[in-house]
Order: C-alpha cells, then structure tokens, then sequence
C-alpha cells in the first residue's frame, strides 16, 4: 500500500491535500513480477504543481493511475518527466521551470526512484521559481543536468519517444506522427538497441553517399566542362605556340637586321669618302677654264646690242607709216559701214509697220471673245447674295463643328481626373491583391495539400450546393496585424487550414472530392446553425470580467471576415469567450484565475488555460503557454476596403464609359456637320470662281482694248524715211573717194621703211647668232663647273649623311640588343649567323614569319594562362574524382553491411507487430496492418499504420483526416500494445488515451492492456484516464492508485470523511465473482 503524507499547512487557503492508496482488484495473491532495469520504484514531490507533499510508490506492471479531472493525474506524467531530466516542452504546460513550483511557494522537490539491478537509484531536483533555476541530485549527491542524461539514457529511458511516454497533451501529436518517424520511435522503443544505431547511421551513409554522388557528378560535369573548354582551345594554344616560335625567330631577324644595316652603310660611307676626293679635283680643273669663254661671250653681246638698237629706231619709223595706212583703211571701212545703215532703217520701218498691222487685228479679235465671254458669265449682282448666303451657312456650320469640339473637351478635361483616379484606385487594389497573394504564398510553402485544395475549389466552387469557404487563413482578417499572434495561438495550425462548409452535405462532398478522390491531406468542417449573434450574446455575459479586470475586447472582436467562418471559429475555439487583456491583466493575472469564471484568456505575452475540478473545492489548474509571432494572419488583407475599391473602380469606369459614349455621339455629329462643310466650302467655291473668272475677263478685256488704242496710235510715215536714206547715201560716197587717195601714199612710204628694216634684223640675227655660240660654249663651261661643284657637294653631304647614319645605326643596333660594345657578343653572333646576311633577305624572312604567325591568328595570352590552369585544375581533379570513386565505392559496400544487419531484424520485427496489431484488431472485429514502407532514401523509411473500423470501408492509413478522436485513440492504444509485447523500454506511460472512445472499444482495449502488461517479463506499464467502466477484469500483479484529493481531505479521520482504501477493498472483493 502506497505511503501517504499531508501538507502541515492548515486546511483553510493551502492547495489540495492528496492521499493516495492503492487498490489492488482480484485476489490478494503476492505477484511474482519483479522490476527491470529503468523502472519506475517511486515518485515523491513536495510543492509541485497541485501537491503540497505527496509520495507514489508504483508496481513493476500495470499501474493505473485514476481520478477526476483536476486531481493531479497529469501532475503526476510532468514529475516524471521533469525528474528525469525530460525537456518541460514535452508538457506544453507551461514555458518556465519555475511555473511548475505550487502557487504560493518559492520552490519544488522532485524524487524519483528508479529501479537497477546494481542498486536503484535516486534522481532529484530542486526547482525555484526565482530566476527558473534547477539543482540536481544523485542518491542524494550534488550532480549536473548532463550527469543526470547520461544515466537516464544508459537505462534505456526515452522520454522523447511517443511510443515509450504519451503525456496527455502529446496524444495529438503522435497521431501526427509521420510515418519516418513512428519507425524511428518503433526503433527505439522496442528494437534492438543496435537497430536504432544502424537505422541512423545508414541515414548519415546515404546522405553522405549522396552529398559524395552529387559531389562526384558535379566534380564530373566540372570536370567535363574543364576538358571542353580546353579541347576547344586546343587548336588555338597550339597556334599560340608556333606563333610564339616565329615571332622568337622575328625577334632575332629584327635584332640582326641592325648591325646588317650599319654594316652596310658603313660600306656606302668608305666609297662615298673617296668619291668626294675625285671629285674636288675635277673642280679645281674646270675653274681654271672658265674665264677666257667668258670674254668672248661678252664682246659678242655688245656688237649685238648695237645692232638691235638701230633695227628698234627704224621700225618705230615703220609703225608710225603704219598707223597712218591704218587709220586711213578704218576710215574707209567706216564709211562702208555708214553706207548700210540708212537701208538697214528703211527695212525695220517697213517690218514695224506690218507687225503694226498684226497685232491692231490680234487686240480686236481679242476685245471680241472677251466681250462674248463676259455675255456667258452671271453678273455681279447675281452672284454677289449667293456668295453671301453661302459664306453665312458655312460661318454656323464652322461655329457648330467648335461647339461640338469644346463639348468633346470638356468632357475629356472631366475625364482626366477620373483617369487618374482610376489608376489611383487600381493601384491600391493590387496592393491589397497582393497582399491576399502573399498569404496564399505562405500557405503553399506552410501545407502544399491545402494551397492545392484552395486552387482547385477556385475551379470548382459550382459544384457545390453553397459556397465552400477558402481555409480560415485567407477567409478571415485580423482589424489590426499586430493581433494576428492571438488567433493562430489559439485556434492553431490546423484550424488556420480548415476549409468551411455551409451544410453537412456539401462538406461530404467535398472531402470525397479532394481527400478521397486527389488524395489530398486537408481539414473540413462545417459551421454551426446557430447564428453569429447568439454567439455575440454569450460572449456580452462577459462584460464585467472585462471591465473589471481590464480586457479591452475578445478574440472575436479583433476579427472580421465572412460570418459562416466566424461562427465556426465561436463554435470551435469559443473566441467570442476568449478575452484579450493588457500588461495590467498580467499583472493580476493570479487574481483572474482565482476570481473568473474564465476558461482561457491572453495577455500580451501568455495563453492562458484553465481547469477547473468537478470535485470537492473545484480547484483549479493553470497551463500556461507563450504566444508566437503570427506566421500568416500579421499579413492582412482589408476585404471590406478591396470591396469598396472595386465598388469605386466600377463607378469611375462606369462615368468614363459613359463619357466615352457622349464623345462618340458627338464626334459622330461633327463628322455630319464637316460632310456639310465641305459641301457649303465647294458651293462657295464654285460661286467665288465664277465671281473671280467674270471680275478677271473684265480686267483682261480693258487691257485689251487699251493695247489696240496703242496699236492705232503708233502709225508710221514711210516715204520720209525713204528720202532721208537717199540724202545720207550722197554725203558717204563723197567722203569714200577721198579716202582712197590718201590710203595709196601711206601705203608706198611704208614699203621703203619696211626694206631698211629687214636689212638691219638680218645683221643683228647674224651677231645672236655667233653670241648664242658662244654663250652655249660658255653655258657648258659654266655647268660643268657647277655640276662639279654640286656634285661635290652632294658627295660631300653624302659622306656626311652616311656617317651620320652609321652612327646611328650602331647606337640603335646596339641598344637593340642592349649592349655599349662595339660588336655583338659571340653567343648572339652565333644566332645571327642562323640567319641571312643582306637586308633584303632578312626583310623577305621578317615579312614571311609575320605572315606565317598572322596565320596563326593572335590568340590572347590570358586565355592561353588560364588554359595552362584548366589542365593543371583538370590533373588535380582527375585525382580527385578517383578518390571519390574509392570512397564512394567504400561507402556503397558499407551500407551494404550495414543494411544487410539492420534490414532484416527490422522486417522481423515490424511482421511481428503486424501480426500482434492484426490480431488485437480482429478481437475488436476491425481490421489493422502495420506495414513497412521502403524507400531509395533511409531517413524515408516509414512505418504506414492500416485501420479498418467498418465493413465498407477500405483499409486506410491512419491519419487525423480519415479516422475520428476515438478510432485514433483506439489505434494508438492498440500500438502500443503490440509494442508492449516486444519492448525493451523499463516502462512505458499514456495520459488518458481512452478519451472519445465508445465503451465497447475501451473495455476491450483495457483488457488488452492489463493483459498484455501483467504478462510476466513485460515492462512497466502506466495508465492514466479520469475513469473507468464497472465490471472491468483486473489483475493481481496490477496497481490501482486512485487520487482523492481536495481541500476538505481530513488527515486525522476525525470528521468522518476520510477516505478508508480497506473499506473499498473489502467492498470491490464482494462484489467479484469468485475467479
């Protein structure tokens, strides 16, 4: 019987007082079952949570731990926990050590006793709510939380793993525990310890195997693309090469071609020098020549000029005759011409008069048709009013075009603003778009299934009776981003992502359509009948709890978005009773706990949970989590600011279209009134042209009839014109005869002067003659002289050059090869001996290599070096990649063995629980199958659970989507089981696994498990629920430690309502049948 102790604490105000007895079912026979190593011998805690001061002392099977919600049955799973170094997130009761301390006190003691053959062992902490701090202690020894692992995971203890310890708010969790990971947890729960090891290092080999594959083959395609890149420049690093050889031997041509040169100009200077002294000589002998052809040249000249000089006096003489004869001859000719000249006038007075004649008859033939042209014309006075009339109607017309073009502009001028709002607002409307797509972006990323099941209900949303809501995420939106944290703690993850449906049917639709059909993990529900206002009442009878502890508003005030939504929000997570309070709700929040009615609330910082017992002095526990930054709701979307944008956008394209029209309508008549325009502009046109043609044959008949006045008046009197022509003839043939006498004696003296002349010029041709002898004599003289002189100077100049240039030609051939000697040195006349000796061929040869390396075309040297680089990185990869290839075929044989001792066992085992879940499944009348799942990848694979709990059901794997609360109870239960009957864990622990299953179910699962876990050889086993059925079968190796607690617990008996455990024994023992 389990030791009991009471707090010294006064009933009034102290936390609940629990006496523990156990009850042991059955007959009172001694059980034989012994303990195994890890097992739990003893709990004692002392200001933990619930318990002032409390001892357990558990049995080495079954161990049902019993009592009513609030009694500290959950207390109880956190001790253990917490005293066995387990992480305080497995609880998720609250989110400091030091919150698990008793309220009112400072701090807390755990002990746990645990079981080993060598001598149990004691695990202790101290835990104090100042500063969160732990303390830890080995049989009573000072020790470290690292000390305190090392033991716990020696003794095979995994308080990690869901398959050795369930606490109650972990249940969900392994439900949702993927496949990958429900073998891992089988692994360790019940393989061989090896097994688990094998599993993880096949993994890591597979991922290194992996990384080394991925690595290889991008090493290879490196590698690859390395020896590419270099097979394309191969051809070109070679050209390089041979490029490089003939420039090194154009080098060693252009350095030679120096010395050749100065070698060769040297030559020239020697036989340039010895040129010049031949040359002065041949100077000095033509100077002594020079001077006697001189004198002769001098004397011919003189006699010549004499000569010229009398040959100039007499032909001055001549021209003077000469210019008289002329003077005489041009009288005559003038004369001559005199004698034409009245004829000439005569003539042209004749011609004018008959051209007179001409145009007299050409201006009256004109005055007539101009006469008759203008008697077909209308008059002035006819057209004058037409003109008028027409210019008057195309005026309005005009006026009325520009009265339709204003319209047109004015409505366009009301229609910029407009655009421009339009723009504004569809702006804001992507905004807001955006932000909606943003969401659905994180949804894709959050859960692909339920981002897939969105884009398929957008397609399909007719198919259904009502509209199907989008999830929760995209239908609802929070009035302020900041309060988003709120909602998603507290509807969680997948409420965010369950689709609403208006009716039962609809909703059966829809999972058939998307899970069944598309194979698609989503979550559905549909919305309460009750309405969004009945919900609002309930949460109203709140009021003065927010008043008075200072919550500003509920969870349902903060969220807006459509109504079918939030009432199933109400109905689901009670927002409309959540309240939502300030930094001074945390700061009294003892007091809200005590003093409200509330069943969970927030504040700035924590989610608040709590519960209240039903029993005794109802009192109350508290799990307290922190609250998360949102994920998905801080993205707000403003719907009823998107509708009231669209609602704008409409009316301002609605006016625009509108205008539009008007536009048109009006443009429409302005084209009418522009047909009529230019009919108005041609009619005025025409009236115009015809006033314009009569104005203008007006005008030309009056210039015609002055021109044939003119005509009239210019006659012309011929027969004077004739005897003034015969007066003028008379008087030149005088002055001619007068003429011809003087012109003779001119003409004799100029033949005798002429005579004298042609003497002279024959004497002085003679002299020009002789002195040109001479002057050629002496030109020749005189050029051989300056021929000499010049060549001299030009042999001389060139000596000069040439030594100059030799100079030269030696310092450049010099510092060409960088050199001050005088000679090159015997190793670079031993490479210029290589080549030719003359400039021509060393050209020849310069010009045919350069020709050869321009074949070759250039190629750049950096691509060349990095070429060069690429061979040596090809070299050293290939080196490598062989050593990937022996490591990656050392890993492939290790994995092999590896593989070889780990997969086998495992099938072994995982055959043996589906045999054991089979079997307990066929008991219930269902069906159940625990598969292995293989897969290329180790870390994926996975253990698929197989329920069937109807006739026409198929077999499914078990999943929160396709089976109920209960039925994955009922699975979950009925797995653990199967392991029980293979463990190798010291215990194992469920936390109220029996919730939401039917009787039938759970009294046969509890059969299963007393009778699996009173089984001699079998672990430890606890099982904690808040009650059980009447007429259960019990065990004589199995405890029963039934928790009475509360504050009205009489320690000392004396009121009467102490509770008596031998009583009920007695009470149980006759109430069984004899077994």
């Amino acid at each position: 019987m389990s030791k009991k102790r009471t707090s010294s604490e006064p009933v009034e105000g102290a936390a609940k007082r629990v006496k523990l007895e156990e009850s042991v079912a059955s007959k009172t026979e001694k059980t034989t079952t012994s303990f195994v190593d890890g097992a739990i011998v003893r709990l004692e805690v002392k200001d933990f949570l619930t318990y002032s001061d409390c001892e357990y002392k558990f049995g080495p099977g079954l161990n049902v731990l019993l009592g009513p919600n609030g009694t500290g049955k959950s207390s109880v799973v956190c001790a253990l926990c917490l005293g066995l170094a387990g992480p305080q997130q497995l609880l998720g009761r609250a989110r400091e050590v030091g919150d698990f301390v008793r309220h009112g006190q400072d701090e807390a003691w755990i002990h746990v006793e645990v079981f080993r053959q060598a001598g149990n062992i004691t695990f202790s902490r101290h835990i104090r709510r100042e500063n969160n701090t732990s303390h830890w202690k080995i049989n009573q020894e000072a020790s470290t939380l690292k000390k305190v692992q090392e033991q716990v995971k020696q003794l095979n203890i995994q308080l990690s793993n869901l398959c050795q310890f369930l606490p109650q708010d972990r249940v969900v969790d392994f439900a949702r525990l993927s496949p990958p990971d429900l073998l891992k947890a089988t692994e360790q729960a019940v393989g061989d310890p090896a097994m688990y090891d094998d599993h993880q290092k096949l993994i890591e080999l597979h991922k290194q195997q992996k990384e080394l594959n991925e690595k290889a083959c991008r090493n290879t395609e490196e590698l690859d693309r390395l020896k590419h890149q270099n097979s394309l420049l191969d051809r070109d690093v070679q050209r390089y090469k041979e490029r490089e050889q003939f420039m090194k031997k154009v080098k060693d041509l252009e350095n030679k071609r120096p010395w050749v040169d100065y070698e060769e100009v040297r030559g020239f200077y020697t036989v340039a020098h010895t040129e010049m002294k031949v040359a002065k000589q041949e100077l000095e002998r033509l100077k002594q020549t020079h001077a006697p052809v001189k004198l002769k040249v001098e004397q011919a000249r003189q006699l010549r000029e004499d000569y010229e000089k009398q040959t100039t006096d007499m032909g001055k003489l001549a021209t003077r005759a000469e210019n008289a004869f002329g003077k005489v001859k041009d009288d005559i000719d003038s004369l001559e011409e005199e004698m034409g000249e009245p004829a000439q006038r005569l003539d042209q007075a004749r011609k004018s008069e008959a051209e007179r004649q001409r145009k007299i008859t050409q201006a009256e033939n004109a005055v007539r048709q101009y006469e008759e042209e203008l008697e077909q014309l209308p008059s002035i006075d006819v057209l004058k009013p037409q003109l008028q009339e027409a210019t008057r109607q195309l005026r309005d017309v005009n006026a009325g075009v520009m009265r339709l073009q204003q319209d047109q502009t004015s409505i366009r001028n009301e229609q910029e603003p407009q655009t421009g709002e339009i723009a504004r607002l569809e702006t804001e409307l992507q905004r807001l778009e955006d932000v909606s797509n943003r969401r659905l972006q994180l949804l894709r990323n959050a859960d692909r299934d339920t981002f897939n099941a969105v884009q398929w209900l957008r397609a399909n949303q007719d198919r259904f009776k009502q509209h199907v809501y989008e999830p929760v995420v995209m239908a609802v939106n929070m009035k302020k981003a900041e309060n988003a944290r709120y909602l998603e703690q507290i509807v969680g993850f997948r409420t965010l992502i369950s689709f609403v449906c208006q009716s039962d049917e609809d909703l059966k639709l829809f999972c058939e359509l998307v899970r069944d059909q598309q194979n698609l993990r989503i979550n559905a529900a549909a919305a309460p009948d009750a309405s969004l206002e009945d919900f609002r009442r309930k949460g109203g009878e709140l009021a003065g709890v927010k008043e008075r502890f200072d919550f500003p508003s509920s969870l349902l005030d903060m969220v807006e978005g459509p109504e079918v939504v939030l009432r199933y929000l109400c109905r689901r997570h009670r927002i409309h009773e959540t309240l939502i309070g300030t930094d001074r709700t945390e700061a009294n929040v003892d007091k809200v706990i005590q003093e409200s009615k509330l069943t969970m609330f927030c504040t700035p910082k924590s989610f608040y949970v709590i519960k209240t017992s039903r029993y005794g002095q109802h009192h109350k526990s508290t799990q307290v989590s922190d609250i998360k930054p949102g994920r998905f709701l801080n993205v707000a979307v403003d719907t009823q600011r998107r509708e009231h944008i669209h609602r704008e956008l409409m009316d301002v394209r609605n006016s625009m279209e509108h205008g539009r029209l008007q536009i048109e309508k009006l443009k429409d008549e302005e084209r009418r009134l522009r047909v009529e325009n230019a009919s108005l502009k041609d009619r005025k046109d025409k009236l115009q042209a015809q006033k314009d043609g009569r104005r203008n044959t007006e005008s030309q008949l009056n210039v015609a009839r002055q021109r044939h006045q003119r005509y009239v008046q210019d006659a012309v009197d011929l027969e004077q014109v004739e005897a003034e022509v015969k007066v003028s003839l008379n008087q030149i043939n005088q002055k001619r005869a007068e003429a011809a006498k003087t012109m003779k004696a001119c003409i004799k003296k100029l033949v005798n002067l002429n005579k004298e002349k042609a003497m002279l010029q024959m004497r002085t041709t003679q002299e020009a003659l002789r002195e040109d002898r001479l002057q050629a004599e002496y030109r020749n003289v005189t050029s051989g002289l300056k021929e000499a002189e010049e060549e001299f100077r030009v042999i001389e100049k060139k000596a000069r050059d040439l030594k100059t240039q030799a100079k030269e030609k030696l310092r450049y051939a010099q510092q060409k090869l960088g050199t001050s000697e005088g000679r090159p040195s015997p190793d670079v006349i031993a490479v210029f001996e290589l080549y030719p000796n003359a400039l021509a061929e060393i050209d020849d040869m310069i010009h045919d290599l350069k020709a050869r390396a321009d074949l070759n075309y250039h190629t750049d040297p950096k691509i060349v070096e990095d070429y060069e680089k690429r061979k040596a990185e090809i070299g050293r990869m290939e080196n490598a990649h062989h050593e990937e290839i022996d490591d990656l075929q050392h890993l492939d044989k290790e994995i092999t063995e590896v593989e070889s001792r780990w997969l086998k066992p495992l099938q072994e085992l995982v055959c043996k629980i589906n045999k054991q879940y089979g079997d307990f499944f066929s008991r219930l009348g269902c069906n159940g199958a625990v598969e292995l799942e293989k897969n290329p990848d180790y870390d994926k694979y996975a253990i698929r659970i197989l329920v069937k709990f109807h006739a026409a059901q198929k077999l499914h794997v078990l999943t929160a989507q396709h089976q109920s609360g209960g039925e994955r109870s009922v699975s979950t239960m009925l797995y653990l089981m199967a392991l029980q009957e293979l463990t190798r864990c010291p215990f194992r622990l469920v936390d109220e696994i029996n919730q939401g299953m039917d009787p039938n179910n759970e009294r046969r699962v509890f059969e299963f498990v007393v009778a699996g876990a009173c089984r001699p050889g079998t672990s430890q086993y606890f099982l904690i629920t808040p009650k059980l059925l009447t007429n259960l079968q019990y065990k004589s190796n199995m405890k029963v430690h039934c928790i009475y607690s509360g504050a009205g617990v009489d320690k000392s008996g004396q009121s009467g309502r102490c509770f008596d455990p031998r009583r009920l024994v007695r009470k149980m023992r006759d109430q069984m049948p004899d077994q």
